[in-house]
């Protein structure tokens, strides 16, 4: 078999290429300039890769990420607004800011050498907090909770409590909840209800989460703590615990991010200089099909009613939420009357108000929502499916493909 000789002015062509042309069709990185308006959208981790912090909806409602003990998740997610550069002293901040706020300032201050548009990796040292009072940085918490498992409630309270009326000897309260009572007396007085507990069940204790068991006739809660430990955040703060005893457990909020490193991803955009759009609704669910199949997008599907208060709360404000915005055009809507168009919900064998579905332009479903969704995991499955769609499209033009890529 004969080799092939590369010709050499043909060795010169593909090596001024591969050295030249190519590097020239990578884009180039681009700063912000002073005065330019940005939004920075961030996600940081501890060490060990679990969630701390992010302010990117789709990010929070991701049940495949390890989220930290520290992390909570918000209401309403926004990008930080910012105008470059942004000065920093640390000095002048309060000792008690929330530890979100304390992030987004930071990651403000660097915001100039972050590249537009493109992914930045950012470590945050953790440092003391030198501006809180050192008779403050601690707090010191009761390491068992007691409650008694006997207890003799009114009647009114009884009422208000279990809507059961008249309560019945024997009968079985909150059987699903973590302290499930019985009914031991009734009288004048009120009802008389026994609690009881499963033996080594998991309690939040609204700092840490404790062990649950029943001594004589009372239902102690007891922090697994150990120094050293996180714990969840209070009032906004991140911290740690320091000394454990045999009644108190004591914190410690002195540190910025409870004594660890954080790593963060960042990404700085132009700020939006128009209001985001409106969605544009359908409500033919066949042409919005076709339209999502010409446009290469998948379609979300409302089925509401009229009397419907989750449905009003779900248009008003869960769809129009400004996290949802860069998700919006990559998707055709559809809202549809399933309590007027009754084939319809039982086509999807819809069993509540609002019923959200994703689904391809053929139909096929990708993701559903049964009720009023939280933004977090709708943004997080809104993302999840335009990624789907997008790696189908590139599927598509790939095969399509018949011409080497220029620039």
């Amino acid at each position: 078999m004969k080799s092939k000789t590369i010709h050499p002015t043909r060795s010169i062509i593909l090596l001024l290429f591969v050295t030249v042309l190519l590097p020239a069709c990578a884009a180039k990185k681009q700063y912000a300039e002073p005065g330019q308006q940005l939004q920075l959208y961030y996600s940081c981790y501890q060490a060990d890769g679990s969630l701390v912090e992010t302010n990117q909806a789709a990010v929070a409602g991701n049940d495949q990420l390890t989220k930290s003990v520290l992390f909570q998740r918000r209401d309403i997610y926004r990008p930080v607004n910012l105008t470059v550069p942004v000065e920093l002293d640390e000095a002048s901040l309060p000792p008690f800011i929330h530890l979100e706020e304390r992030l987004a300032t930071l990651l403000a201050s660097q915001a100039a050498e972050f590249p537009l548009g493109q992914q930045a990796e950012v470590v945050l040292a953790d440092q003391t907090i030198t501006t809180m009072p050192e008779k403050d940085r601690t707090l010191t918490m009761a390491r068992r909770l007691s409650y008694p498992a006997r207890r003799l409630m009114a009647m009114d309270e009884f009422r208000q409590r279990y809507g059961q009326q008249p309560p019945q000897l024997g009968d079985t309260l909150d059987k699903d909840g973590d302290f499930p009572g019985l009914v031991e007396s009734v009288s004048e007085e009120g009802v008389t209800l026994l609690f009881s507990v499963q033996e080594g069940a998991s309690m939040d204790m609204g700092w840490t989460t404790g062990l649950a068991r029943l001594q004589d006739d009372t239902i102690i809660i007891e922090a697994q703590a150990q120094p050293g430990d996180l714990v969840k955040r209070l009032g906004g703060l991140p911290g740690r615990i320091s000394k454990v005893a045999d009644e108190m457990v004591t914190i410690d909020f002195g540190q910025r991010f409870a004594g660890q490193d954080l790593q963060c991803q960042v990404v700085a955009e132009p700020a939006a200089t128009q209001p985001v759009a409106p969605i544009a609704w359908h409500e033919d669910l066949q042409q919005a099909r076709e339209l999502a199949s010409e446009q290469q997008k998948a379609v979300v599907l409302v089925l509401y009613a009229d009397w419907c208060t989750y449905c009003h709360k779900l248009f008003d404000t869960v769809l129009p939420d400004q996290a949802l915005a860069n998700l919006r055009d990559d998707y055709i809507w559809v809202k549809i009357n399933s309590d007027k168009q009754q084939e319809l919900a039982q086509r999807y064998g819809q069993t509540s108000f609002p019923l959200l579905v994703l689904e391809s332009a053929q139909g096929k479903e990708l993701a559903r929502f049964s009720g009023l969704p939280h933004i977090t995991s709708l943004a997080y499955e809104l993302e999840r499916c335009r990624q789907q769609v997008g790696q189908s499209k590139k599927l598509r033009a790939t095969k399509q493909a018949r011409e080497l890529p220029s620039c």
